[in-house]
Parts: C-alpha cells; sequence; structure tokens
C-alpha cells in the first residue's frame, strides 16, 4: 500500500531542486515531565541539572578542541560560538534562574529549567533587536540540548551521516552545521526560520536547496521517508507519488543546465540589452572568500567586512595585523576594486572585553561607528592598516557603517585627517558612508557633500524602516524589500548622491533578490554587490534587462500601495521578459 503523498509549504530559502531521504536530526523540544519533589529531594536535583549542564558542556569542549587540532584558522568563526555556547552554559542567568526555581518552588529540574527561559524569552519580547534576537536562540538551541540530557534521548548524531540524505529538523544552530559533512547533505528543511536566518545563510553560501519556516513538520516526516525539496517555491512533498517524481526530475535536470550555462557565462560583462554596464562585486567576511567571488565572475569586492580580525583572537589586532590582512585581499582582487567596511561591533557581534557596554538594544546603541568614537584606539589602528595597504595597492576603499548624520561624517573624516598626519600619508583613497538608517537617506543630498560614494546596506535599512526584528519568527514576514517605504528611501538616498555627483552601490541581501534588480537598475544603481555564489545568476537576468523597461517598471512600482502588490507585479513582469525566471532566486 502506497503511503499518502503530503504537500508541505514553508519560505524559500535557498534555490534548487532535490530529492532524497529524509534525515530527522532533531525535533521542537523533547518531553518535559513536571512533577513536585521534596526538600531533601532538591539537593539531587540541582546535581542532576548541573550534570546535564557539565555534559553539554563537555560535548561543545570536545568538538572545540577537535576544531582547533583540524585547522584553527579556517574554524576561527565556528570556534567563537562554541566560546560562546560554552560561557552561557557555564555563567549564564538562565542556569542560575533554574537552580533558584528549583530550590524555591520545589520542581524537576526540567520543569524549573522551563520556567527559567520562559522567563527570560518574555523580556526579549519587550526589545525589537537583532542582536537579541540572535542571543535568544543561540540560549534555546543550547538548552534544547541540556533537555535532551535530563530526558535521557540521545543527541542526533548529524555529524555520523555516511549517505545523502534530506536534513529535516526544528531548526540548525551554528555548533550544529561545524559538524556537517556537507557533501552528504542535500537539502534542508526547517520548521523555523527567515531569508536571513543562520541555516538559510549556510544554505546559499554551499549552494544547497532549502526550505524554512515548515511548521510541525519535524511531526509530519519521518526518517528515512521519501522527500521533494522545491527550494524556489517554498514546498516540500513527502511521499511523492510516481508522476510527481518524474515532474520534479524533469525540473531538476533544466536547473542543472541552467547553472551549467550560467558558470559558463560567469566572465561576460553585466551589460544590459540597451548598452549599459552593471558592475557586479561580491561581498566577503573572511580573505580567502576572495577566491569564491573570483571564480563566480565577480568584478570587485563591495564589502568586506573586517569583524572576524576582532572577534577570532582574545586579543585585539594591531596595525599590523590589519595592513597584512587588507594587503593579501587586495592583492588577490587587484586591480579591481576592494571595499573595506571599518569595524560594525555590536549589533550581532560583542568583544570579550566590551560586553558591559551592549546593555539593552545594542543594534540601536553602541554599535559600529559610535563604538569606533568610544574607543578611538581600537578604530585607530584599523584606520591605519587600511592606509598602509592603501599605499601598496591603490584600489582600497574605505566604507563607515551606520552613519545617521553630518555631525558623524565631520568626525569620521577628522578621524581619517589625523590618522593621516600621524603616519606622514598624503595620498587621496575614497571614502564612503552605508546608508543603513533611514535619517541618512532622507538627508542624502546634505552628507553626499561630504564623501565619495554610498553604499546602501539594505538589510539594516529594511530593518530600521519597518520596525522589525528580521530574525524574530513572530515577525519575519513583515521583512519586506519591496514595501514601498523601501522604496522610496532608495530612491531618496539616489537622488541625494547625484545632487552630489557620487555613486551609489547596494551591498545588502535585496542586490542578490533578482526579483528587485530590476527596480534597483531602474531607480539608478549601478553597482552591486552579493552573497559570490548569486553573482552569474544576477549578471545573467542583467543581460536580459533593459534600462529603459527597468525606469518603466519603478514608475509603476512607485504607484503601488503595498509590498504584496510590488511582488506580483514584478514577477508577471519580470517572468515575461526573462526565460527561466523561475530558477532565479
Amino acid at each position: 500500500m502506497a503511503l499518502e503523498k503530503i504537500e508541505l509549504t514553508g519560505i524559500p530559502a535557498s534555490p534548487g531542486i532535490t530529492i532524497g531521504k529524509a534525515f530527522l536530526a532533531n525535533k521542537k523540544k523533547v518531553k518535559r515531565p513536571k512533577y513536585k519533589i521534596s526538600s531533601e529531594e532538591v539537593p539531587h536535583e540541582v546535581s542532576r541539572f548541573y550534570d546535564a549542564i557539565n555534559y553539554v558542556i563537555e560535548n561543545l569542549t570536545s568538538l572545540k578542541e577537535k576544531l582547533n587540532k583540524e585547522d584553527r584558522d579556517i574554524y576561527k568563526e565556528e570556534l567563537l560560538i562554541l566560546d560562546m555556547q560554552i560561557l552561557l552554559l557555564n555563567d549564564s542567568m538562565v542556569a542560575k534562574r533554574t537552580v533558584n526555581t528549583i530550590k524555591e518552588k520545589k520542581i524537576n529540574a526540567e520543569w524549573a529549567l522551563e520556567i527559567s527561559l520562559n522567563d527570560v524569552f518574555e523580556k526579549f519580547k519587550q526589545i525589537e533587536d537583532e542582536y537579541i534576537a540572535e542571543r535568544k536562540d543561540d540560549i534555546k538551541l543550547v538548552f534544547e540540548k541540556v533537555f535532551s540530557k535530563l530526558s535521557g534521548e540521545k543527541y542526533s548524531k548529524i555529524e555520523n551521516i555516511k549517505k545523502p540524505v534530506i536534513l529535516i529538523g526544528h531548526d540548525f544552530s551554528p555548533s550544529d552545521t561545524i559538524k556537517m559533512n556537507f557533501s552528504k547533505i542535500k537539502g534542508f528543511v526547517t520548521e523555523v526560520g527567515s531569508k536571513t536566518s543562520h541555516t538559510s545563510i549556510i544554505a546559499r553560501s554551499m549552494e544547497i536547496p532549502a526550505v524554512v519556516g515548515v511548521k510541525n513538520v519535524t511531526d509530519i516526516v519521518n526518517g528515512g521517508d521519501d522527500i521533494i525539496l522545491d527550494g524556489f517555491k517554498g514546498v516540500v512533498i513527502v511521499n511523492p507519488d510516481e508522476e510527481t517524481l518524474k515532474k520534479y526530475k524533469e525540473k531538476k535536470e533544466n536547473y542543472v543546465i541552467f547553472l551549467n550555462n550560467l558558470m559558463q557565462n560567469k566572465e561576460l560583462p553585466a551589460l544590459t540589452k540597451d548598452g549599459v554596464k552593471i558592475e557586479v562585486y561580491g561581498n566577503i567576511e573572511m580573505p580567502d572568500e576572495v577566491v569564491s567571488v573570483i571564480e563566480h565572475g565577480g568584478e570587485g569586492i563591495g564589502l568586506f567586512r573586517t569583524e572576524y580580525l576582532f572577534l577570532s583572537n582574545d586579543k585585539l589586532p594591531e596595525v599590523d595585523e590589519h595592513y597584512e590582512t587588507y594587503k593579501k585581499v587586495a592583492e588577490k582582487i587587484y586591480p579591481s576594486t576592494l571595499i573595506i567596511r571599518t569595524i560594525d561591533i555590536g549589533a550581532d557581534k560583542i568583544l570579550k572585553n566590551y560586553e558591559s557596554d551592549y546593555n539593552l538594544n545594542p543594534a540601536m546603541g553602541l554599535r559600529a561607528v559610535r563604538f569606533c568614537f568610544k574607543y578611538p584606539e581600537i578604530f585607530i589602528n584599523q584606520l591605519k592598516g587600511i592606509l598602509l595597504a592603501h599605499k601598496d595597492f591603490k584600489n582600497i576603499k574605505i566604507l563607515f557603517p551606520m552613519v545617521s548624520g553630518l555631525v558623524e561624517v565631520e568626525k569620521l573624516l577628522e578621524f581619517i585627517n589625523e590618522t593621516k598626519k600621524e603616519l606622514d600619508y598624503n595620498e587621496n583613497i575614497d571614502i564612503g558612508i552605508m546608508i543603513e538608517i533611514p535619517s541618512s537617506a532622507i538627508i542624502s543630498d546634505i552628507v553626499g557633500k561630504h564623501v565619495d560614494f554610498f553604499s546602501i546596506g539594505t538589510n539594516d535599512l529594511i530593518q530600521y524602516t519597518l520596525a522589525i526584528d528580521r530574525l524574530n519568527d513572530d515577525v519575519s514576514y513583515l521583512y519586506e524589500p519591496g514595501h514601498p517605504a523601501i522604496v522610496r528611501l532608495i530612491k531618496a538616498t539616489i537622488d541625494g548622491a547625484k545632487k552630489n555627483n557620487i555613486p551609489v552601490n547596494v551591498c545588502g541581501e535585496m542586490a542578490g533578490e533578482s526579483i528587485y534588480v530590476p527596480v534597483l537598475l531602474g531607480l539608478g544603481i549601478r553597482r552591486l554587490s552579493m552573497n559570490p555564489v548569486s553573482i552569474p545568476q544576477i549578471k545573467e537576468l542583467i543581460r536580459n534587462l533593459d534600462i529603459r523597461e527597468c525606469k518603466e517598471i519603478v514608475k509603476k512600482v512607485l504607484t503601488l500601495e503595498k509590498s504584496t502588490l510590488i511582488k506580483e507585479f514584478l514577477y508577471d513582469t519580470i517572468s515575461k521578459k526573462v526565460k527561466n525566471f523561475e530558477y532565479y532566486t
């Protein structure tokens, strides 16, 4: 008897079609018993709780030691995440609250831990902030391991997967993905998440199809079930029939042909049908990623995030380390442009010795240039490293994040000038600011008088404009790049730049989303910077567009009042003009 076919829907997070067997990695929560205990049992229950904590710490420490032995440089970011998780378990408000709850309420450890987590998360709800959301998810994931140990359940052995599978789970943390053998992972399906969640970003960077936000999938799917995953439409089909299998196998083959053609054409310029050249750059976080940009046909680095330099070691980087890092990247990409963004610590990343400065809402508090103004010695060392690298390779530009107005621009220029004097440095270097706060977009004509270029960071611009936490599942549906307010702020930024005759780049996720590229081009954007794997597709898309038509698309978009109408209009219009548009993200 054939199993019943079930079709589930979620958020398309990473494009592609994959067919395979399900591997059920984890569920939302393990069974949590609730019962009262006597006063005499309290010490035993507290001990049981700490035993579970220590067990998880030992597992994480063992994984950390393994990564250290394999290659500390390659796993810098992963090691930082493990350090943070171990720190949470060793000395966290959740652990302390749990022990106090066991003692005061005389209840079992699982029940006490659940109460403690709920209390903490209730406080988090009062703060709309990206950093807090990520911290909340980290706490959730690491304490799920504690629940598992308390209940006697064993961890899913993701690292022991031997055959290609589609990974099904409630969610996957950074410490989960560290263990994965990606050559065996054909796809990801999670119950929670958004296009900007950790699992989605990992899936896109590894070019693995993914669908997130599929509610109750871990209750519906069993390990070993046949699965079709459609990362274009956000569809997951469980136990497909022969007709459905045949349809998706054909669709998958066509997509493979499409991808092969993209890679064959990756070196072709992004020239529109009416002859307008668009520059397509890549975003990187680590120096070695410049290779991926080049391999995917990128024409430069539009955003080099430098935070890893500050987070990868206990010691802050000195001038020499900054210089050597930037020189290495500039040399690899030369003579193409390298845009270096200065330290953006404070939202989703914190420095160990400055943790106390991030109290309450750090995404809108002490972060980016604000942090630099408070700790100029850290900032100046980075500026010196950039300027010295620019002296060797003139393809470097500086980009300052989270600038809200003219006062900050003037202060940043003072820092540059003072640093130049200190180095006896007389050469010019292009200086740009990130437009990611609505205030800077609104007064772009004013701040544009003092800089050489703008770079629009759409991720934060959307988040700050729409007052949403893009990593919060409850409000992630509101994260809409096509929201009329976002389109108008981008237009305002471009208009302000035109008044000052300076260029505007877009380096947020929006730059790599095909449906919005015609809007950006129609508004006047001529440089896009994105995840390296998106570069071939966006270049091919651009070769199918006409700037005059893009301008007409913008005129229509500016008359539409809702993001849903804008998205529908864009898909209908572009799919008629671009062959195989269903394969574009």
